[in-house]
């Protein structure tokens, strides 16, 4: 049986669906597709060779990484890794704690790369804006070169440089390391080109979107709240930061949502988190909640402090640059993403949320139809890509780039 149009009405977001309180800001008046408007969704054997492959290869194979994406779109794309001389051409202000270098297993970590789509040879515009791009991986995992497949997809898909930081992990570097590294990157992104352009004199910084998946995600809005609590930092937002862009974002460190009890793994139905649910509601919490601590460097904080250094629960949301967030409707964290939306629309915010359903965390790993004997292209990741490139204003929602031309979209 083949799904209904992929991008059905979205279920369980219009029941929670609220009027903005604001009209929307200039930056963000653009159209972005809602499910029906995207491309028809993969069929439900696609789906379910894709969760057949996640469940056997995390939980039986301890495999996960066989079911992303492979291909690096070096066809596409020129990738840059920052030298370190590079990065000690920052303001001082900005070397100490920044993303220079740190090390993991007698390996230099730190240093950031820029993804650039092949062009004509012409210096990028100035006024064109860029992406920041802030990698997953529980605050604990993962690497901008790991993060090559999905990078190269965007820079081409958006058109535009994509900057990718090598941020200060854990268990070397606990809370609030990545923040701060975070903020360093949003303020170097804005004064520092993919060739090392500066911005002319009477420019106040190049304007850039930023984006995150899972962690990352929730590391973007930690670092725009961060940015808020100083001059620098709300000018940066005002007159650079254009929009946030989140996959599946881990913005709730206490686990405390309806969908860590509803969307808990169901091996009968095939339904539910294929990737994070043990198949009871308390062990799922007990786990997401261990690896919040372990970002804390805290084996034993209280949940009060955890819910105090969560995202969705910032005492003011007030003045977030426009969101556009994106989830699967089987993922255990669900329902944070559909509160935050509500807590940033609620704080006069514009902000918009798509559920992709059937769809599991940070599915955009899956474009190549999660590996293996009989995988096929995954049309929800390939809609997030163009979800994504709408609401950042490319022509014709980056459908004419060089990636999704592949594609019968």
């Amino acid at each position: 049986a083949s799904a209904s149009a992929l991008y059905a009405a979205w279920r369980y977001y219009k029941s929670k669906r609220l009027a903005s309180p604001s009209p929307p800001s200039s930056k963000a008046a653009r159209k972005v597709p809602g499910l029906s408007e995207l491309p028809r969704s993969s069929s439900m054997e696609i789906i379910h060779h894709c969760i057949d492959r996640q469940r056997q290869t995390m939980w039986v194979e301890n495999d996960w990484d066989a079911t992303l994406d492979k291909e690096i779109l070096t066809d596409y794309v020129n990738i840059r890794v920052l030298k370190a001389k590079e990065l000690w051409s920052l303001p001082s202000s900005l070397r100490a704690p920044a993303f220079i270098r740190w090390k993991r297993e007698d390996a230099s970590r730190g240093r950031p790369e820029w993804v650039v789509p092949k062009g004509d040879g012409q210096a990028y515009p100035a006024d064109k804006p860029r992406l920041l791009f802030i990698h997953g991986g529980a605050y604990a995992w993962y690497s901008p070169k790991d993060y090559r497949p999905i990078t190269t997809r965007l820079a081409d898909v958006l058109n535009m440089p994509v900057l990718v930081i090598d941020y200060r992990l854990v268990p070397e570097h606990p809370y609030p390391a990545a923040i701060e590294d975070a903020v360093n990157a949003c303020h170097y992104i804005a004064s520092t080109g993919p060739n090392g352009e500066k911005p002319d004199s009477k420019s106040k910084g190049f304007p850039f979107f930023i984006m995150g998946d899972s962690s990352g995600g929730g590391l973007v809005y930690s670092a725009v709240l961060r940015m808020k609590e100083s001059s620098p930092g709300r000018q940066l937002l005002s007159e650079c930061v254009q929009g946030l862009i989140t996959f599946s974002p881990w913005v709730d460190l206490t686990a405390s949502q309806t969908s860590f009890v509803t969307k808990t793994w169901d091996e009968k139905t095939k339904t539910g988190d294929v990737q994070f649910s043990y198949g009871d509601p308390e062990k799922d919490r007990e786990g997401t909640i261990g690896m919040a601590r372990r970002y804390m460097g805290n084996d034993n904080i209280a949940l009060d402090e955890l819910k105090a250094r969560s995202p969705l629960f910032a005492k003011d949301l007030t003045g977030i640059p426009p969101s556009l967030v994106m989830v699967g409707d089987e993922e255990l964290s669900r329902d944070e993403s559909v509160e935050l939306v509500r807590a940033l629309k609620s704080s006069g915010n514009e902000a918009e949320i798509l559920v992709f359903p059937h769809m599991w965390h940070v599915w955009i790993w899956n474009t190549e139809g999660c590996g293996g004997e009989g995988a096929r292209p995954l049309n929800e990741a390939l809609a997030a890509f163009i979800a994504a490139a709408a609401f950042c204003g490319v022509q014709n929602s980056g459908k004419d780039s060089k990636y999704l031309s592949r594609f019968k979209l």
